[in-house]
């Protein structure tokens, strides 16, 4: 099998990203709306699609991850279950501030340890 190269979007942000053998395809986005309010990002479960509303690149980032861990514990089943909308949340959010809080630590701070 060929390894093909990643496409890089505006901001260093990857086109499209294969999620559980589902490929999503990643809109950044001036303006993101989830039932005409304004959102930082969206997960488009049946279009397929995350969506990232322009910012800084650090909240862009983080909001990535975000929508990843929704699209994750979709395409894994785990969101079609009775589990309640806000745990969901929760459990979305917590471990995508913890996996971007290690990625600054190991790639990017200035101190080591």
């Amino acid at each position: 099998m060929a390894k093909t190269k990643q496409k890089i979007g505006r901001y260093g942000i990857p086109r499209s990203l294969n999620i559980k053998g589902t490929r999503y395809r990643i809109i950044v986005a001036p303006e993101v709306l989830m039932n005409g309010s304004p959102v930082e990002g969206l997960c488009d479960y049946p279009g397929h699609a995350l969506w990232v509303k322009v910012n800084d690149p650090t909240t862009m980032w983080s909001t990535l991850l975000h929508e990843i861990y929704h699209a994750g514990l979709f395409e894994t089943g785990f969101a079609q279950t009775s589990l309640d909308m806000d745990l969901h949340h929760l459990i979305v959010e917590n471990l995508s501030t913890i996996t971007a809080d290690l990625i600054i630590k190991c790639f990017f701070s200035k101190k080591k340890g």
